[in-house]
């Protein structure tokens, strides 16, 4: 797990799209995104709650998405540029979260635990 704490206002966003569900994953990613503000891009957090990823990160437009676990089933982990690859994922605006190789992993065994589970 990740050793910096969240801020109130990321936890309520995550508390907002968990609905609940125990988090059994959570990441401060290095991937940044645009929420509205001109010089500060903060940095996407990914969170695995139940059968979910969530991505989200606070500022004036703060930005969250869902993904069901199901929809990462092709997910991987590129070495190279040290990034988690969502895939199939679409429509998600952030597919690559760029996430120390340990965490990456960690991250990839998850979501392979869970389509197992449910295959």
């Amino acid at each position: 797990m990740n050793p910096q704490p969240l801020t109130t206002a990321e936890q309520a966003l995550l508390d907002a799209a968990r609905h609940g569900v125990p988090v059994a994953f959570l990441e401060r990613t290095g991937t940044r995104v645009d929420v509205g503000q001109w010089f500060r891009w903060p940095r996407l957090w990914v969170a695995l709650a139940g059968e979910q990823l969530i991505l989200f990160a606070t500022g004036k437009r703060s930005y969250v998405e869902t993904l069901p676990v199901r929809e990462a089933q092709s997910s991987l982990y590129n070495a190279i540029t040290g990034e988690v690859l969502l895939a199939p994922a679409d429509e998600l605006r952030a597919r690559a979260l760029r996430l120390p190789p340990v965490a990456g992993r960690h991250l990839l065994a998850l979501i392979q635990e869970k389509e197992m589970t449910h295959a």
